[in-house]
């Protein structure tokens, strides 16, 4: 499947510039994903088997037909699903080079302390480097690097630090192995950290402390009104979409058995799509970053507990015992570890929500509800604002927590309490009405205080589904008869393949895995390319002194002008008249040569040792004298 999804993004980038098409190769990769869907193409063919050239032109084309249509609800909708996917991956990159460039300092940091070695001499400089280093090591595995900018921050995090590791502990430190090296210094910067919160809180220091919650709190509120803000738009948009649509379906048909509002109820689904697409990314954006106020505010109520703890313990005292107050520093500084990382993540979430709304803001045009809603006559209401409201009270009226009448095997009726519905994620279908999609091609929001069915699954290990619905006799239907709606489902995401992801379903479509598709585009891809230009387009009547630069003619005239007023003269002397052929010759000397005989010999020079100094005085020193004797040489005869 990779090598002929290659094959597609190549021949669809090409066709996509020919034709002024703006696509990026994810979305010609993931369109022809959703192409393979729509024609139900088994894993033995289509993209998992081996294209012909033709089948590839063929498939690039249609992805170009699909990619031309630019104000098309569906695209948005499917340049919605792909880009977030791909900003997703993007910012997890991110995050991941951030993390791994941080643990390869820490890493640096940690060998220079871990494997520290005590100085022979015991000289105080060399301990005043290894305190030195570990004040570096414990800044930043604490998450304080601005301590090590700022000379008064700094001095509190070494008081902080000396308070809890001496220099008299550095003897003890030595001999520890490297492991207790690497648990106690992770085990110092925990507690340094938290007597700095500590310091902070009873206003004596916590210069070198991040903002913490007080950043994050109020920008992480900011966010989550933002996103409920676009989550109540979409979800009304969806609700009118699904009016527009009941609308049509009532009136009555036309003498060619064609409805009258059949092109305001196709408008009115496709738009529902990119519509509800948007809703489910932001309500998803919206249920992580809730998980992260929770997580936040529980650590943040942990934390002041121990704050508060840790001021009744040390109280006025000027000493406490260590073994009192160094867990309550040590889970402190956990504590601030975590909500940081959380503030870490609240700025992918932030930049996520803006990719969100930038794809949002350029994908919005005249909608269907605004169009109708033109022309509105103050105090009366719109037939869509009329049918909107019929559906709220049926809704109201619509009885709560009453079981189906005939339940099919496998199917268990469920009422979760209506002040905590279950969560958006853990409903099948993203929550949306299986009957409604499966009978009338609608997207509509289902009720879960009206109460939901969970399907058991064939194995025991399977996992089981709990579907909602948007009315009761809609739970009703499916309960008699799942099996049925479901193939109703699956035809609709046949129909159109953007709901496959939509609803949740993009699990069991092999071809739709995002990450494989990504992986795919980001390795290198191969184009066929090729240009040819003939010599002469028109091969007969060529006159090669045509020159069509005006000025070369004007200096071509001028040059003739002035070589018509020269004249040719000639001069010649009498030893060259009428002289053509001249000849030269020599005499080669008389060739000699000169030859002395020269005898010569050689001999191997003969190497001699004597010994001196044997006698004399006491001062007199034994030396040994090597001599080479070069006897009978060349130089000698």
């Amino acid at each position: 499947m990779e090598e002929n999804l290659k094959l597609v993004i190549s021949e669809g980038s090409r066709v996509c510039r020919e034709h002024d098409i703006k696509a990026d190769n994810s979305l010609i990769a993931y369109m022809a994903c959703l192409l393979e869907v729509a024609a139900g193409s088994s894993d033995k063919g289509g993209l998992a088997s081996q294209m012909e050239p033709q089948q590839v032109a063929q498939l690039a084309r249609r992805i170009a037909g699909e990619l031309k249509q630019k104000r098309s609800p569906v695209l948005a909708a499917t340049k919605m699903q792909i880009m977030m996917d791909v900003a997703f991956k993007q910012q997890q990159e991110l995050v991941e080079a951030g993390e791994a460039e941080r643990a390869e300092q820490m890493d640096m940091l940690a060998r220079a302390v871990i494997h520290a070695r005590p100085p022979r001499d015991n000289s105080t400089k060399v301990h005043e480097q290894i305190l030195a280093r570990m004040l570096e090591y414990v800044a930043t595995a604490a998450g304080i690097e601005g301590a090590l900018r700022d000379d008064i921050a700094r001095e509190e995090v070494r008081l902080a630090m000396e308070s809890v590791f001496s220099f008299s502990a550095l003897a003890r430190f030595y001999t520890l192995s490297e492991d207790d090296r690497a648990q106690q210094m992770q085990e110092l910067a925990r507690i340094t950290l938290g007597i700095c919160l500590f310091n902070r809180e009873v206003g004596r220091g916590g210069y070198a402390l991040p903002p913490g919650t007080s950043t994050y709190m109020p920008q992480a509120n900011r966010l989550l009104r933002d996103i409920g803000r676009h989550t109540a738009e979409l979800s009304t948009e969806v609700q009118g979409g699904a009016a527009v649509q009941r609308i049509s379906s009532r009136r009555p048909k036309t003498q060619s058995g064609k409805a009258e509002g059949e092109d305001e109820k196709h408008r009115a689904q496709t738009e529902s799509i990119w519509a509800a697409q948007a809703l489910v990314l932001f309500e998803n954006l919206g249920e992580d970053l809730q998980g992260g106020l929770d997580t936040v505010n529980t650590l943040e109520a942990e934390l002041n507990h121990l704050l508060l703890q840790t001021q009744d313990t040390v109280g006025g005292a000027n000493a406490v015992s260590k073994e009192a107050v160094f867990p309550l520093f040590n889970r402190m500084g956990a504590l601030h570890m975590a909500i940081a990382e959380e503030l870490r993540v609240l700025v992918v979430r932030q930049r996520l929500y803006e990719d969100l709304e930038k794809a949002r803001s350029q994908a919005v045009g005249i909608s269907l509800l605004q169009q109708l809603s033109r022309g509105k006559r103050p105090g009366k209401k719109t037939p869509v604002e009329e049918e909107l409201e019929a559906m709220a009270q049926e809704a109201e009226a619509m009885p709560k927590g009453q079981p189906p009448r005939q339940p099919a095997e496998g199917v268990e009726f469920t009422v979760p309490p209506v002040s905590s519905p279950p969560a958006h994620t853990q409903l099948t279908l993203n929550g949306f009405d299986a009957v409604a999609i499966a009978k009338q091609g609608l997207l509509q929001q289902g009720h879960p205080s009206l109460g939901c069915i969970r399907l058991r699954g064939e194995k025991d290990e399977d996992v089981s589904k709990l579907y909602c619905f948007a009315s009761w006799e809609a739970l009703d239907t499916f309960a008699s008869d799942p099996k049925a709606i479901d193939k109703g489902v699956r035809a609709a995401v046949a129909r159109q393949p953007v709901l496959a992801r939509l609803l949740g379903l993009g699990a069991e479509y092999k071809v739709l895995d995002v990450h494989r598709i990504l992986t795919v585009v980001s390795g290198p891809l191969k184009v066929d390319f090729g240009c040819q230009t003939p010599i002469h387009f028109c091969e007969r009547h060529i006159d090669h002194k045509y020159e069509w630069n005006e000025w070369a003619l004007r200096r071509r005239a001028l040059q003739l002008t002035n070589l018509r007023q020269k004249a040719t003269h000639s001069t010649q002397t009498g030893l060259s008249h009428f002289k053509r052929d001249t000849d030269t010759q020599i005499w080669v000397p008389k060739a000699a040569q000169v030859q002395t005989p020269v005898n010569k010999g050689q001999t191997m020079p003969k190497k001699l040792r004597y010994i001196t100094g044997l006698r004399g005085p006491p001062s007199t020193k034994m030396n040994i004298v090597k001599l080479d004797l070069e006897l009978g040489q060349t130089h000698q005869h």
